[in-house]
């Protein structure tokens, strides 16, 4: 008697998820395209400035991007099968197309490359290497944990209740680790930063007080990225909207990166605008006042050949 009520209302809930996580996936390919022409715009700038930079930041920069490219490329493919091709399709819509899978495995990638370039500057700045190489352990580990995410959601559906309730642990646990990961980063770029700070030079510290505040500011955007798909996941887990966040995050990522290496150039124009020493170029220590040594020299030409002719002469004449 009361079956037929409580299934229609059932499957009313299963709908409404549905057009949350169709919704969602809508909403984030929007937001996911704009961080994506804003990425397109900075990399064209970073090789027409920085077309000197070592081989391999040219490369990783060059490999964000086309992995960027490929990513909204499948998040198109998947908007378009779940909202138009296959709406309307229950079993479709409970398991979701492979580009939807291609699109969270190609997230989960750009994240360990971005965090590469940082424990590079990490070892370059503190000229130590474990640090570096344990945070790449914990960065790829983490990886490895989306990928097993990755492959069994598209075995089970990202749809099915059961399979979210199940994976909630790992999902949280990952999220967290990457909230840790880029909190953990900026702290150590900023402590060595820090002890890069005192130095005689003004222009020196001026440099590395930007450069702290840019690690603050980065780190702050990521993290409330990281943060909010983590607040998402927990009050809304069976929808697409948390996916949807971190889906963009690895765009978000990119682009601070990239922001980082074009904002060298800003800073060169702005502090290294003429090649002529000024009184913040040289050490704050006192220096010694000496008065200032001249020297001048004189020159005198005399035509030794004119002499000796007309002495010969005079010796002629007397001679007549």
């Amino acid at each position: 008697m009361f079956s037929m009520p409580f299934e229609s209302h059932m499957l009313n809930r299963r709908l409404d998820l549905i057009d949350a996580s169709v919704g969602a996936l809508q909403a984030s390919s929007m937001v996911s395209g704009f961080f994506l022409g804003c990425l397109v715009v900075q990399s064209y700038t970073y090789y027409k400035r920085h077309y000197t930079d070592p081989l391999g930041i040219r490369i990783l920069v060059g490999a964000l991007v086309a992995t960027e490219v490929a990513q909204q490329l499948c998040m198109i493919d998947a908007d378009y099968t779940m909202a138009i091709k296959d709406w309307g399709d229950m079993m479709a819509l409970v398991n979701p197309p492979a580009s939807l899978s291609a699109t969270v495995i190609i997230s989960i990638l750009n994240t360990p490359l971005v965090e590469s370039f940082y424990f590079w500057r990490i070892y370059k700045l503190s000229q130590r290497r474990w640090p570096s190489i344990l945070g790449a352990v914990l960065s790829w580990l983490r990886c490895a944990g989306w990928f097993v995410f990755a492959i069994t959601g598209a075995k089970a559906g990202y749809f099915s209740v059961q399979f979210v309730d199940e994976k909630s642990w790992l999902l949280i646990m990952l999220i967290v680790c990457g909230l840790i990961t880029n909190g953990g980063l900026s702290g150590v770029m900023i402590y060595q930063l820090v002890r890069k700070r005192p130095t005689p030079f003004p222009r020196t510290k001026v440099l590395v007080d930007r450069l702290i505040t840019w690690t603050i500011q980065t780190s702050v955007i990521t993290g409330l990225t990281y943060a909010a798909t983590l607040a998402l996941f927990i009050t809304l887990k069976h929808t697409f909207i948390w996916l949807g966040v971190l889906a963009c995050t690895s765009k978000i990522c990119a682009n601070c990166l990239l922001s980082s290496l074009n904002d060298r150039g800003e800073k060169r124009q702005k502090y290294h605008k003429s090649h002529v020493f000024t009184s913040g170029d040289v050490p704050m220590q006192p220096q010694a006042h000496h008065n200032p040594i001249v020297i001048s020299i004189s020159t005198e030409q005399t035509n030794t050949f004119t002499q000796c002719e007309s002495k010969e002469g005079e010796t002629t004449s007397r001679a007549i």
